[in-house]
């Protein structure tokens, strides 16, 4: 509560006081609160018209960057395939190193492949598919990489080999922690039982690991129908087993950034499987949309997308996520709720001024204020009766469904009728020392409205009290004359409140716009529309040291890297005068810095100016900032050599060893030639009339 003179007001306008309430599907950030934003999938790509060689199955396959992918096949022959050409080709010059491998993980610089009989796991480089680092000792049966390049192994504790048909129930396994280095990190410790066996080629159906954005790590036991996370230290843990719906037979899981689990359903339906999603808490949030088909493997990528692979097909499909504001199976428009705790005053019978909104409230969109009134906190709820602001508080554990009971029974109290899109208005209600606030926000297929504060000014003031009393006698003319001067009373106030704010316009910090330029003014700074006011806060609050080295090399240098963010080279003609320079380069050096004594030039770098008009400001400020008696040449460095013009090595000229590359990712090796020996005509690659084509 503040005290402002002779009324007081309540404010709410920060996540921390937004976060009293009960939230419904609503995102409270320190800009304000709107509804909530959630990540739904599209398709973005289907392998449907690729060309797979005959017979080939999908064993394994991980996301690596777009547009490529890796997989094995079913002979633990190594494939990648090009998303956008929609082409496979295989990983001939590895295939030696490993036999039969069980899985495949892929970071931005390797791929990782485990090979369980040889009790090996490989990191090889993409650049050039040479191995960087071997692991031993580890009958790794998942890998997964994170964000880092981290490599997560799951393995079991103990003697395994792959003559083992089966892991026996109350297995210990592991969860092995690989740096990018090929260390095993010792500290990493992640353990758990295994409450059912598993046979040796059910291993890849049934146990799964993945990595989140946060460093935790999950592992899906699909046998048990059990999810454990292990938190980023490997120390601590929480395990999912309580589930509302699961999946007969998970083919696979990722974790998104938000922490949402997505299960891929691997059990066979004519009708299509569907990919199950959850909360971070477990709660079962409903089916992916736009996706239906049959899920032999899904795995999730850093990037958050999922991939699926089919493979009666075979098909692969690439679902992207897009951010939609959140919309309710029960309602045709996105929509969301909240709900205040009390805001009290010391009076019981005392009558609550107005509310004020700061809202951004776009076409098509609705704001609803509903308001609440009472001088008791206990209500009758369901049949007993309740602190309300308990019953408001106390929903940060529940699910969705237990927030959407509690706030159909928060409905049935005796609230105001709504206001619709309100600005400033009054409240219309009985006296009381309580008052709660019930906000709805319904957006648009697009927009969803956004309130940044919400402010409640008490006790009721109205310039009626300065008038005659027999302008109170008749109670419905008393209530029109109390509204109608209700609006001259809004736009004195708010001259008021500027009035009594006043030395904010004189705070370079806080004013903006036109004032920030005004204020500038003052100080005889000349700021024209190509002055971010980022910069012309800082220009303002250090003009009084620039005055004192206004017409100095130092001014000039200083005022003109808070303009471009780098500080430019000043060429003074005294620089030259050495014997070399003159014997040497003097012709070279009058033609790029002229011969006057009273000239100098500014150089700055590249891309540091962006427009014409940024150029004319930069001239603007040299002029203004220079001698009078002198010259300001400015020059903007190219990126690139011009011999005898202006070219600096380490500021617009850069040396570096040549690296013959087809693309970002591939190298040619020395002594190598592209040439093509059939001499034929090829169409679109020789068809040179009378040359290498002939027509007969």
């Amino acid at each position: 509560m503040i005290d402002s003179g002779n009324s007081n007001f309540y404010v709410i306008n920060n996540k921390k006081s937004w976060s009293q309430g009960l939230s419904y599907h609503v995102q409270i950030a320190d800009e304000g609160i709107k509804i909530e934003e959630i990540k739904e999938y599209v398709k973005e790509f289907d392998s449907r018209s690729a060309v797979f060689p005959k017979g080939l199955e999908i064993k394994e396959f991980c996301g690596s960057h777009l547009p490529l992918i890796h997989f094995l096949d079913q002979y633990g022959r190594v494939w990648t395939y090009d998303l956008n050409l929609r082409y496979a080709e295989r990983i001939e010059c590895i295939q030696n190193l490993f036999n039969q491998p069980l899985s495949i993980a892929s970071s931005s610089r390797n791929i990782y492949i485990s090979g369980p009989p040889e009790k090996k796991i490989f990191a090889i480089a993409k650049l050039n598919w040479q191995i960087r680092w071997v692991v031993d000792g580890i009958f790794a049966l998942d890998l997964i990489s994170d964000q880092k390049g981290n490599l997560y192994a799951l393995t079991v504790c103990g003697t395994l080999d792959e003559k083992d048909t089966t892991i026996p129930a109350g297995s210990l396994m592991a969860v092995i922690k690989i740096d990018q280095a090929g260390e095993v990190v010792k500290d990493f410790d992640v353990q758990f039982k295994l409450p059912n066996s598993v046979p040796m080629p059910w291993v890849k159906k049934s146990l799964f690991v993945q990595t989140a954005k946060d460093g935790s790590v999950y592992i899906l036991d699909a046998v048990s129908k059990k999810i454990l996370k292990f938190f980023a230290d490997g120390k601590e843990h929480r395990e999912f087993n309580e589930w509302t719906v699961f999946p007969d037979l998970p083919s696979g899981f990722g974790v998104d950034g938000a922490g949402n689990i997505y299960l891929g359903e691997g059990q066979e339906d004519d009708k299509g499987n569907f990919i199950y999603k959850y909360n971070s808490s477990g709660t079962y949030l409903g089916v992916v949309p736009y996706f239906r088909g049959q899920i032999d493997r899904l795995i999730m990528d850093k990037n958050d997308r999922i991939y699926i692979y089919s493979k009666d097909n075979p098909e692969i499909t690439l679902l992207k996520p897009v951010l939609s504001i959140y919309r309710s199976r029960n309602n045709l428009l996105p929509a969301g709720a909240f709900y205040s705790t009390a805001l009290q005053n010391t009076s019981l019978e005392m009558t609550w001024h107005k509310i004020v909104l700061d809202r951004n409230i776009p076409e098509n969109t609705q704001i609803l204020i509903y308001h609440l009134v009472s001088n008791e906190k206990d209500f009758m709820i369901d049949g007993n009766l309740v602190n309300l602001d308990n019953f408001i508080r106390n929903t940060s554990i529940l699910s969705d469904d237990q927030k959407a009971i509690r706030i159909k029974s928060l409905n049935n109290l005796n609230w105001s009728k709504p206001l619709v899109n309100p600005e400033d208005t009054l409240i219309h209600s009985t006296a009381g020392r309580y008052l709660w606030l019930r906000i709805e926000f319904i957006g648009s297929e697009t927009k969803t409205p956004l309130l940044k504060s919400v402010r409640v000014d008490f006790p009721r003031q109205s310039y009626l009290n300065y008038l005659p009393s027999v302008y109170q006698e008749n109670e419905q003319s008393r209530d029109f004359l109390e509204r109608f001067l209700s609006l001259f009373r809004t736009f004195y106030s708010a001259n008021e409140h500027q009035i009594g704010h006043l030395e904010k316009y004189f705070d370079a910090d806080v004013v903006s716009g036109d004032f920030l330029r005004w204020l500038g003014s003052w100080l005889a700074v000349a700021a024209d529309e190509n002055w971010a006011e980022k910069k012309v806060r800082q220009l303002i609050k250090k003009a009084p040291r620039l005055y004192k080295k206004r017409g100095t090399r130092g001014g000039i240098q200083e005022i003109l890297e808070i303009y471009t963010g780098e500080k430019p080279f000043v060429i003074e003609q005294f620089q030259f005068k050495c014997e070399a320079a003159e014997k040497d380069y003097k012709d070279l050096l009058n033609r790029l810095y002229g011969t006057d004594p009273y000239e100098f030039s500014i150089l700055l770098k590249p891309f540091l100016i962006k427009s014409a008009g940024e150029r004319s400001t930069v001239k603007n400020i040299a002029d203004s900032e220079k001698p009078a008696y002198t010259r300001a040449n400015v020059i903007i460095l190219e990126p690139w050599i011009n011999l005898d013009l202006y070219t600096y090595l380490g500021v617009n000229t850069y040396l570096s060893k040549p690296t013959p590359r087809l693309d970002e990712q591939s190298v040619m090796p020395r002594d190598t030639v592209l040439s093509d020996f059939k001499e034929a005509g090829q169409v679109e690659r020789r068809s040179r009339i009378s040359e290498d084509t002939y027509l007969t």
